[in-house]
């Protein structure tokens, strides 16, 4: 069945990480779907990689990433998609924990049926830390931005992981 054919368990994930990480200063949350758009990135990865997802609260945060492979750490970044919307692949420059970073594309209109997730790409930390800082939406708050031209195919990633 996968993560997202268990619709109820995605939304009770993202309620119980919002309600036990959504006070931490350094979630800068983007929108009023910041978390189901998050795991909704994550959970698509997670079925399509055939990888365990981790469906604890994790109070603490996930430590920087998401999957833990034998090709490296992954980390999974994930913004609606819309005007006005990321059109680059951010990371905190202080958290460039993971070996690898890939961003998703989440529509979600409200009904389960209605969403649409589109993985855009992937690249590897030493991408990330070169990218140039820059201001997000929130003031205050600088990302390294990554340009989706400097993302590699999902499909290599997957078959990285296969080998």
């Amino acid at each position: 069945m996968g993560y997202l054919g268990d619709p109820r368990a995605i939304w009770d994930l993202a309620r119980r990480r919002e309600a036990t990480q959504s006070q931490w200063p350094s979630h800068n949350k983007m929108s009023s779907k910041y978390w189901i758009v998050g795991i909704l990135g994550e959970a698509a990865f997670a079925d399509k990689a055939g990888l365990p997802m981790n469906m604890e609260d994790q109070p603490m945060g996930d430590g920087g990433w998401d999957f833990d492979t034998p090709i490296g750490k992954i980390d999974s970044k994930a913004t609606e998609i819309g005007p006005g919307k990321w059109q680059v692949l951010p990371v905190n420059p202080d958290k460039v924990v993971a070996d690898i970073y890939f961003l998703s594309w989440v529509r979600f209109g409200g009904a389960w049926e209605q969403r649409r997730i589109k993985q855009l790409g992937w690249c590897r930390a030493d991408v990330v830390r070169a990218a140039p800082i820059r201001g997000m939406k929130i003031p205050g708050v600088r990302k390294h931005h990554v340009q989706l031209e400097q993302l590699q195919d999902m499909e290599l990633l997957y078959q990285l992981l296969k080998q």
